[in-house]
């Protein structure tokens, strides 16, 4: 006896798997776009949550998407910039020059209290100093140093002459890299959750 198993829709399903098959990288574009996006906001967030920094400063191009996947290039990017960041934008209260010059207080760490700087002092910067930038204005914290006078974290300094260092904080790159383990996991789920959406789409399913 011979037994015929009849099999019906294979037609049906294979139109699926080209469909699926030409929708799959322009979905998977639209996903890694998405997710980051989604992945700037929420570092943005994270960074400051770490550092006593406003959006507005994150935001202006120093944390942003710099490449965006397509279909033939399925990869999104993520930069964050490496600058240092003036000490001077962490002061509290306003900049006091001359006369009335008192040690400046800053807050670093987006939690905790203020430290005050003994030794620092405000200064305003000449444009055309090789160290004015977007980061600092043109307002300095420096510290002068004695003669023979060392500190222990030379890289957040930088020499302007007579002894006058001026001092700087981690830069938004540096923090961005601390947290970017932290989420990983959430943005790969919001890139597999677009997915998910868009193909679905392009499937009408």
């Amino acid at each position: 006896m011979t037994y015929q198993i009849e099999a019906k829709g294979l037609d049906g399903f294979r139109e699926v798997l080209e469909a699926l098959g030409a929708a799959v990288e322009p979905a998977a574009a639209l996903a890694l776009n998405e997710a980051a996006r989604y992945g700037r906001r929420l570092g943005s967030e994270q960074v400051r949550r770490e550092v006593n920094l406003k959006a507005g400063y994150i935001d202006a191009g120093r944390l942003q998407v710099t490449r965006r996947a397509d279909a033939s290039n399925l990869e999104a990017v993520i930069t964050a910039r490496d600058r240092p960041t003036s000490l001077a934008r962490f002061g509290q209260g306003a900049p006091r020059f001359g006369a009335q010059r008192v040690a400046p207080r800053v807050r670093v760490k987006a939690s905790g209290g203020s430290s005050t700087l003994k030794r620092g002092f405000y200064l305003r910067l000449r444009r055309g100093n090789s160290v004015v930038s977007s980061e600092n204005a043109n307002i300095g914290l420096a510290i002068r140093l004695k003669e023979g006078e060392r500190v222990e974290n030379k890289n957040q300094m930088a020499s302007i002459g007579d002894g006058v260092y001026l001092l700087y904080a981690p830069s938004v790159g540096q923090v961005f890299r601390g947290v970017s383990e932290r989420i990983a996991e959430d943005v790969g789920i919001q890139a597999a959750n677009r997915f998910a959406h868009h193909i679905g789409r392009r499937l009408n399913v």
